[in-house]
Order: structure tokens, then sequence, then C-alpha cells
């Protein structure tokens, strides 16, 4: 009776597993594509969560030669990094806090320099 129940419990714990899906943040992410920012470097754009990449690269564009659209805020020169490259730009919106933590985010980093 006692080896059924710890094997009845080790079955619920492996299907508990299972059915937790994975972590968010990072299963949501999508890399989209590159484009030339300021000074010929090439920037990769990342869309963290709630934003299509066609949107991401847009609004990236769109900050790189001026303001961020609305209603994103950008900000730039972070001195922090993602997947490993510096961080060119991060922007978000959707709550309070830090922006690539907002419900709608996105990063774009330096895929390579021009020099």
């Amino acid at each position: 009776m006692l080896h059924r129940r710890s094997v009845l419990a080790g079955i619920v714990a492996a299907l508990a597993v299972a059915v937790v899906p994975a972590a968010a943040g990072h299963a949501a992410t999508r890399t989209c594509s590159t484009f030339s920012g300021a000074g010929g470097d090439v920037l990769r754009v990342y869309a963290l969560r709630g934003v299509s990449c066609a949107k991401a690269v847009t609004a990236a564009k769109t900050f790189a030669t001026g303001d961020a659209p609305a209603p994103w805020h950008c900000l730039t020169g972070t001195g922090q990094t993602y997947r490993g490259k510096a961080i060119a730009m991060a922007c978000g919106y959707g709550s309070r806090g830090p922006v690539r933590q907002r419900k709608h985010a996105f990063v774009a980093v330096q895929e390579h320099t021009s020099g």
C-alpha cells in the first residue's frame, strides 16, 4: 500500500511539471529583423512581449531617427546587454517600471558596428 502511494505521488508530480508552462518572459521572445542605425551600426530587434516584430522594428526605426512614437517609452545607453550584445535601445509601454519589464516591450542590440 505504501509503495502504491509513492508511485501515485510520483505520477502526480510528473504530470504537474508537464502541465506547467515554460517561463513566459523568455518563451515569448522573437528574433526580428535587422536595420542600419545611426553611424552605420547594424541593430537587431528582439520583440520581448506583447508586440509583433513588424511593430517593434517600425518603432525602433522611428526612435533611431528621432523621438519614440506614442505610446512607446524608449531608452538608450543603458549599459546593459541582451544575449551577450550591447543594448542600443530598450522600449516599452503598458505598465510602470523598467521599460524591458513592461507589458509590451522590445530591445534592439548592436549586431555589429560599422568600424
